[in-house]
């Protein structure tokens, strides 16, 4: 898992950083080790009946994906890519990307959050966590794994804590939004989650480099693999081609303006929930 900062010395534009900076400029990219299990397949004889009860359930499988495609705009319900605007959560709720606007329209798949309000007249003089919605590129498996991974509980769960334990005012519906959204430059800190795998149309690159040329703020993380990794770095060339990633040493004042952090970047790095699970 990897995350990037930014910052530009045009203008104060930031990765995973919540202020910004002007005076040196670059990328900032910090690695971690990782580790990949990858399973290995083998081929097993069958008898015939046994192929041929597999390619009968195939075809009634095919089929059934059809009809769901049909009826959900695009999306495979299965293992398959989303080509319509319809795809799921983890919880196995139904979001439709080109309407949906807030994360606390969409249901919860974990405890839920507390709802708060803020002062009448000043509903939008508060801090919103805008997620990016996006598509991938020729990804084969289930959305969640996609732009919409944690959510909506990630993005209410970080703006109820924001509101609880800091003097900071925060909007409780957060916002969910395209690149393309003509109210993009409203919320001048957005996140992506796991764009290792994300493509960006053409007409996407000119907005992400005017939102961040002009201090916007972008936040990207979950990234599995140095594949991963190598794909965004690419595709954030394609918004800033004079820039070049460039690692920050820990004596940068980004590990020291809040905690004196010390550790290497290696022991930094939160473990995977694999890590969790598995009890280590």
């Amino acid at each position: 898992m990897k995350f990037g900062t930014y910052s530009n010395n045009r203008a104060d534009a930031s990765f995973s950083s919540w202020s910004s900076s002007s005076d040196k400029g670059g990328f900032s990219r910090t690695r971690t080790r990782t580790r990949r299990i990858e399973k290995s397949g083998f081929f097993e004889r069958r008898p015939q009946f046994s192929t041929q009860l597999l390619l009968l359930t195939g075809a009634l499988s095919l089929a059934s994906l059809g009809l769901a495609q049909d009826r959900w705009g695009g999306w495979n319900w299965g293992r398959g890519e989303s080509t319509g605007p319809m795809v799921r959560t983890e919880g196995g709720d139904v979001v439709n990307e080109d309407t949906v606007r807030t994360a606390r329209e969409t249901a919860s798949h974990s405890t839920g959050t507390p709802n708060w309000t803020n002062a009448p007249g000043f509903e939008k003089d508060v801090f919103t966590f805008a997620r990016i919605v996006y598509k991938p590129n020729g990804w084969r498996g289930p959305s969640w794994l996609g732009w919409i991974n944690d959510y909506p509980d990630s993005d209410l769960n970080l703006s109820f804590r924001l509101q609880q334990l800091t003097s900071m005012k925060v909007d409780p519906e957060g916002r969910v939004l395209k690149l393309g959204s003509p109210d993009l430059s409203d919320y001048p800190f957005i996140y992506m989650v796991k764009p290792g795998r994300m493509t960006l149309r053409d007409e996407e690159v000119p907005i992400l480099k005017k939102y961040l040329l002009n201090g916007g703020a972008l936040m990207a993380d979950d990234f599995w693999g140095s594949r991963e990794w190598a794909n965004f770095e690419s595709e954030i060339k394609r918004v800033l081609p004079e820039r070049s990633w460039v690692e920050l040493p820990m004596s940068h004042p980004l590990f020291h303006c809040v905690f004196d952090l010390k550790q290497s970047k290696n022991d930094l790095q939160v473990p995977s929930i694999h890590y969790g699970s598995a009890g280590t």
